[in-house]
Order: C-alpha cells, then structure tokens, then sequence
C-alpha cells in the first residue's frame, strides 16, 4: 500500500510553517512512508495525489472559533474545504482547488485526510502561537490510528 504524507507551508511565515516543521520530523520516525514537503501550490499538489492509496495533508489553517495549535481532520469527500483553505491562501490555485480536482479526476485517493492546525500568526518570521511538541505528538499518533484502520 503506498501511504504519503504531505506537508503544506512557508517556513518564513509563523504558524504557516507547521506542516512542513511535521513533515521534517515525521521522516525521523515513520522510514517507510513517503514524505514529502510542499509550498502549497495547487498545481504540484494535483501530481502529489497520484497512485496514492491513503494520503495526509498536514496544513495551518485560519479556523473561525478555534484555539491557536487546535487540530481538525477533515475528509474532502465528505467536506468543502473552500471555506476553510481558500480565504488564507497566498496561492489563486491552492489546497481546496487542488482537491477538488483531484476528486473530479479521481486521482485523489479515497483515503485522504486533511490535518487542519489553527494558525494565528501567519506574519513574516519562525515563531509559532502554539506548542509544536504537542501538536506534534497529536498529529503523529492520529496518523498511527489511520494507518491500522
């Protein structure tokens, strides 16, 4: 089964960096998952998806309501993640576009999980308004859980 995780970010820009921080230190623990790190930009995402059995997407995300460091999972074939990605991307064609087309293609797996960090400072710079360790830690042992399912 070919398993991949995808870190989404921009190192220079706070909380944004996250999914690329998690995807450098999952590569320490997880030697046979392909892991790879991404600027986000939609159109290397849609050539990411393929010949994928069961995908993570690792992404900070501006979530209405949410605590800075909180992690939701989402499913893209049950939600629109428009809503969520699409309003914070510096990118036209981004995430929620890549997705998309992904499903209409069917080049997204079926397996796919999106791991929304709540970001708050998405200013220039390598701070972030959470604790990585623990978000870390969460993300980490949510992908164990998924990959026994």
């Amino acid at each position: 089964m070919a398993i991949k995780v995808i870190g989404i970010g921009n190192e220079n820009r706070c909380d944004d960096s996250v999914g690329i921080l998690i995807a450098r230190k999952l590569k320490e623990e997880f030697s046979d998952i392909l892991i790879v790190e991404s600027n986000g930009d939609g159109s290397a995402l849609l050539g990411e998806f393929e010949n994928i059995d069961k995908l993570f997407i690792i992404d900070a995300a501006f979530l209405e309501g949410k605590q800075s460091g909180e992690i939701i999972i989402f499913n893209p074939y049950q939600e629109n993640l428009s809503k969520i990605f699409k309003s914070f991307s510096t990118h036209s064609f981004g995430l929620s576009e890549a997705i998309s087309l992904g499903i209409i293609f069917k080049t997204l797996p079926k397996s796919t999980f999106v791991f929304a960090i709540t970001g708050r400072n998405f200013d220039y710079g390598n701070s972030l308004s959470f604790d990585f360790a623990k978000v870390y830690e969460e993300i980490k042992n949510k992908i164990k859980v998924h990959l026994t399912n």
